[in-house]
């Protein structure tokens, strides 16, 4: 509702970066090149919420909304990684749905009070799409190839997003990006890729064994 098509897509695509940050997280040193790859998404990201020459940088609350997005799959990503190989993928992916459900509707009923729903054959549609092919499919198979895969071989995977959303949001939504928009979108999805072929973030050396 507050941004396009095509700035999300992109926004999103900045979870290739903050997959090897939050790395550190769990207990993953990073490479000068991850963090090359950070300063050069800021500076896409600096381009594209600059919509006019001399403006200040201008981010809206869905782009903030998105990158709060971004972060929140690097984690899930991460997550999937570590766990993905001794679970049943269905299973998995039965219980993380089940809880991204709970905290939703506790969510909802917090942040917007009663939900008024009206039933239309279009939003039946959505719904149908986003439970059948963006949950169930689509993260069932996610948790299914990261038993074989990195995560930031998944997240290289991911960067696919991008591209498609701002071709969709131009041939769906009729969004329109200008020269220095269109400029920052390239960076940052050139950071992404960046981020993604630097490799995993090194593991802390371990202690060496009592023999």
């Amino acid at each position: 509702m507050t941004t396009t098509v095509s700035r999300s897509s992109f926004l999103t695509g900045l979870y290739a970066v903050f997959t090897p940050l939050l790395g550190v997280v769990f207990g993953r040193r990073l490479r000068a090149s991850h963090v090359g790859a950070a300063a050069l998404a800021l500076a896409g990201l600096w381009l594209l919420a600059r919509p006019e020459q001399g403006a200040g940088v201008s981010l809206s609350r869905g782009d903030l909304l998105t990158l709060g997005c971004a972060v929140a799959c690097a984690a899930q990503i991460l997550a999937a990684d570590r766990v993905a190989g001794q679970a049943d993928s269905l299973a998995l992916n039965f219980w993380q749905l089940a809880g991204v459900a709970v905290l939703s509707i506790a969510a909802a009923a917090i942040f917007e009070g009663r939900p008024v729903i009206h039933w239309t054959p279009g939003l039946v549609a959505a719904q149908a799409y986003v439970v059948i092919f963006s949950s169930l499919v689509a993260f069932t198979l996610q948790l299914h190839a990261q038993r074989r895969l990195s995560a930031t071989a998944a997240a290289m995977i991911f960067l696919l997003e991008a591209p498609f959303g701002a071709l969709a949001g131009y041939l769906v939504s009729g969004d329109r990006l200008t020269a220095i928009q269109g400029l920052g979108a390239l960076i940052m999805l050139a950071a992404c890729g960046l981020a993604v072929l630097a490799g995993e973030p090194t593991p802390p050396p371990q202690a060496a064994t009592p023999i």
